[in-house]
């Protein structure tokens, strides 16, 4: 039987590097994987938990388009919620609070209505926007903001890039000057 082999970074010649010479500014995946889950459990920045915080913190889009990104997926779960979507699954509570939605003829029913309908006509605009630039550029923004996917590629990028440039240009034409 063979004798194991250390493990470590290893030079050209094949012999294991010393500690110093290392560069640390490379992580590991395991590393990562650690700091995401350590981010979700909330010990780190809560942007190093999705896929558009990792990207905001690799460099590859502006906080301006973090922050678009951020509303739209914010307008994809109330979207969702609007329409009576299915919920994200979470930890079954033993005494539940109970309660009802609230009755649709009263104050506070009509107030949730219309709060529903500016809500899915906004995300229906949205989405037209989205349709407008490309195909591609709906499936792009789509995955990586609301599903949490990765951007494979340059291609991906740019259209994430035009997706949320186009959402940003259009929600700041409708809001009203004054």
């Amino acid at each position: 039987m063979s004798r194991r082999r250390n493990l470590g970074p290893r030079g050209e010649t094949g012999r294991l590097l010393l500690k110093h010479s290392v560069d640390h500014a490379l992580m590991s995946p395991t590393e990562i994987r650690r700091l995401v889950d350590a981010s979700r459990a909330g010990l780190r920045s809560a942007e190093f938990s999705s896929e558009v915080g990792r990207l905001l913190l690799t460099g590859a889009i502006t906080s301006a388009e973090f922050a678009v990104a951020q509303r739209w997926a914010t307008l994809a779960a109330d979207y969702s919620r609007a329409c009576c979507g299915p919920r994200p699954p979470r930890t079954p509570q033993v005494d539940a609070n109970g309660g009802a939605e609230a009755d649709p003829f009263s104050e506070l029913g009509e107030r949730e209505a219309k709060r529903n309908k500016r809500t899915i006509a906004e995300y229906t605009g949205g989405r037209e926007i989205l349709r407008s630039c490309s195909p591609q550029t709906e499936r792009v923004v789509t995955s990586v903001v609301v599903g949490g996917f990765a951007a494979v590629g340059h291609a991906d990028l740019k259209a994430l890039h035009a997706g949320l440039g186009s959402l940003a240009t259009w929600w700041s034409s409708r809001r009203p000057r004054g």
